[in-house]
């Protein structure tokens, strides 16, 4: 629906205002599962390995030890957690460097 909404917009079928109306009125989509996908350069093996075990998606439940861990040791408020499951399904996020490729998707 919000890529129908922001192609509208890049047609000027529809202004940004009221794009911005409409899609603040939709729902929000939960966050259930964590998919991951790691690829480190030169270590094809490793990142073949590591996909394997994340082939599928983890479900954030079983996700939220490991998760509020890494926030607390970086000092990331542990509220953050529950802020993601609730309010970020379809997120992604993707890091790249010379090195490392590394994709993690809430869906």
């Amino acid at each position: 629906m919000s890529k129908k909404i922001l192609r509208m917009v890049a047609n000027s079928k529809m202004t940004p205002k009221e794009a911005s109306k409409v899609l603040s009125n939709l729902p929000l989509n939960k966050g259930k599962y964590l998919k991951l996908r790691i690829n480190i350069k030169g270590r094809k093996f490793i990142s073949k390995f590591v996909n394997a075990l994340f082939f599928f998606p983890i479900p954030l439940w079983i996700a939220k030890p490991f998760l509020i861990g890494v926030f607390k040791e970086h000092n990331i408020p542990v509220d953050l957690y529950y802020t993601i499951k609730n309010y970020s399904g379809g997120m992604q996020v993707l890091i790249k460097n010379a090195e490392v490729k590394f994709r993690a998707k809430i869906i």
